[in-house]
């Protein structure tokens, strides 16, 4: 099974084997161990994976370029951080971040502007992995955060 079908489960054994809090955040956890989360509009926040002594660093980027920087903490402070930030300055866009309302509307038919973004920017040879016909909206936003995580 690739790895995007999964995502839900790996932040859920990053949670639980780490013992932490990821607040309900609608992570993407990369191949290397960093994660992701959109909050629209090219802007994301990416927390990235922990050194030999538990810390971490996370940065808020848009379309790449990083304007806000989460300095070295310990993991758990990290994500806290990252929470606070969400619940006080990304309300509009929660249905993006918070992983109980994803669910609600991740279960639909991706959208075709989603299928056309992950056509476009997937090589041929992962796509061939992909049943565009059922992949849904919540599959389809692990796709597209992976590529452009």
């Amino acid at each position: 099974m690739p790895d995007w079908k999964i995502n839900a489960q790996l932040v859920q054994i990053f949670e639980t084997d780490g013992k932490y809090d990821t607040h309900g955040i609608n992570f993407v956890m990369l191949p290397n161990g960093d994660m992701t989360c959109s909050v629209g509009d090219g802007q994301i926040f990416k927390v990235f994976a922990e050194d030999m002594t538990g810390n971490s660093h996370a940065v808020l980027a848009y379309k790449n370029k990083v304007f806000q920087e989460i300095q070295t903490a310990p993991m758990q402070k990290i994500l806290d951080e990252i929470y606070h930030m969400l619940v006080c300055d990304y309300q509009e866009s929660i249905s993006l971040w918070d992983l109980k309302k994803v669910q609600q509307w991740g279960e639909n038919p991706a959208t075709d502007s989603q299928k056309n973004m992950i056509r476009k920017k997937m090589k041929k040879r992962d796509l061939e992995n992909i049943d565009m016909e059922n992949l849904t909206k919540y599959e389809a936003s692990v796709l597209i955060g992976q590529i452009f995580g």
